[in-house]
């Protein structure tokens, strides 16, 4: 809570935490001082950070910036829109019970974390007060419970790290919590999404997984924003399912709501790098409210969250390219139980691989097709070279990602336990729709950037 003369300020202008304000700063000029100039800034004006009362004041800029400021600089502060209460008031209503409860998971990134301005460091959000610290608005939105189970970079992540925020899911419903939002780090969240999206069924309400291609430091961030929609997705949507949310485009207002066993990083560090294959997103989320257009599984708040099946790490994702011969495949896979190969195309891999392939599976391996052209169907009945792996015994991943591909498998692997050893058993989970992973036909329109008129014919049957 602020003290002494920055609290003083803030009641001299009527302002409260959380409010839009404009600041008028009065500056030495740049002629030794013989005039002053006015420097104007408008934001967010944050509340302190701890229990020590700060000399400074602070907002968050408009491009995402805190800024903190000598309150004895301010010549005026007007409030443009009346957001915030003050901190007594904002405590109140974070424990208002006839707000919905939000669980939010905090697994490591930068999504979860707030610059501290004192020090310049970045530290996570470990309670409500630090997610009320960072977006005051999420007051009067829900009531907000935090855990943090781990801190940890996101190409850390293991399937066993999977297992431990699905658990934190189930506690977290057991608790009564409306929605859950999970803040994760963007390398390999599509991973995680699609491996809740297999052992978290039948919810209550939705999960929202959620990062940050930008830190809250830099000006471009889209940490706010992001997790604001979560929140407001997880507080006050009928949706059923585990899905991302990211920003719809490089542009801030709107965020995307993709299926969770639908969704791909398709760019570095772009703020929209979070794209839907093979299907729509599921909707929007922006300030306004929550706006979901495609089908989707509602939530069934009469059922009890449990656990379905588990993971084995006894699978690979390895692409089929021009080095890789017979040895090196058999190599790679010597140690696991199932391997997934991205060909090309519809699935094509080199007619030289074929007896590899043969061998493996003769040994007991599963052998999943995939392509590495990451939009469309595997189709191995084309040509020959595919209908010889059919013959073999490879299992098509239908419109599966890579990436979505290998999570479904080692799923199989760890829920099947003994019974993985039956092909018949296998292939008759793996090429099961459990999520929504596996679409009836793949729509042109879908794929990112297909925006001409499409005719019937270019439909994949």
């Amino acid at each position: 809570m602020y003290g002494g003369t920055a609290a003083s300020t803030i009641e001299r202008f009527g302002a409260r935490i959380g409010d839009k304000v404009e600041v008028v700063l009065s500056a030495e000029g740049s002629q030794g001082g013989h005039h002053r100039r006015e420097i104007v800034l408008k934001g967010t004006l944050m509340g302190p950070y701890g229990p020590a009362a700060e000399p400074s004041l602070t907002i968050k800029l408009q491009n995402g910036y805190n800024f903190s400021m000598d309150p004895e600089g301010i010549s005026s502060m007007k409030v443009l829109e009346r957001v915030g209460t003050d901190p007594q008031a904002r405590q109140r209503a974070a424990e208002d019970p006839s707000l919905p409860l939000v669980a939010l998971i905090g697994t490591g990134g930068t999504i979860a974390s707030y610059v501290d301005h004192r020090t310049g460091a970045v530290c996570p959000v470990r309670s409500a007060d630090d997610l009320l610290y960072l977006l005051p608005e999420l007051g009067s939105i829900c009531r907000l419970r935090v855990t943090m189970p781990m801190s940890k970079l996101s190409e850390d992540m293991t399937s066993s790290d999977w297992t431990v925020m699905a658990c934190e899911v189930v506690s977290a419903f057991g608790a009564g919590a409306r929605g859950v939002v999970i803040a994760h780090g963007t390398d390999t969240l599509a991973y995680s999404a699609a491996a809740l999206s297999f052992v978290l069924r039948d919810l209550p309400g939705p999960v929202v997984l959620t990062g940050s291609q930008r830190s809250s430091d830099r000006p471009s961030s889209d940490s706010f924003q992001n997790l604001l929609h979560s929140v407001m997705l997880a507080a006050g949507s009928d949706l059923g399912e585990v899905c991302v949310l990211m920003h719809a485009s490089v542009s801030d207002g709107t965020s995307a709501v993709h299926r969770g066993s639908r969704v791909r990083k398709m760019h570095t560090s772009r703020r929209d790098a979070f794209r839907s294959v093979g299907s729509e997103p599921i909707g929007t989320v922006t300030d306004g409210g929550v706006d979901l257009t495609a089908p989707y599984k509602r939530a069934d708040t009469n059922t009890e969250v449990r656990l379905h099946g588990k993971f084995s790490d006894d699978a690979i994702l390895i692409h089929a390219q021009m080095t890789l011969d017979g040895p090196l495949l058999e190599a790679i896979s010597r140690k696991r139980r199932a391997l997934v190969l991205a060909g090309t195309g519809l699935g094509h891999v080199s007619s030289s691989l074929v007896p590899a392939i043969e061998g493996l599976i003769s040994k007991g391996i599963h052998v999943i097709i995939t392509s590495s052209c990451i939009n469309g169907r595997v189709n191995l009945r084309v040509y020959s070279t595919g209908r010889d792996m059919l013959r073999a015994g490879v299992i098509e991943a239908i419109d599966m990602t890579p990436e979505t591909a290998l999570v479904k498998t080692m799923w199989c692997l760890g829920t099947l336990g003994p019974d993985a050893l039956s092909l018949d058993r296998f292939r008759e989970l793996f090429t099961s729709d459990i999520s929504g992973e596996i679409g009836d036909r793949s729509i042109l329109s879908a794929f990112p950037g297909a925006f001409y008129p499409l005719d019937e014919e270019d439909q994949d049957p």
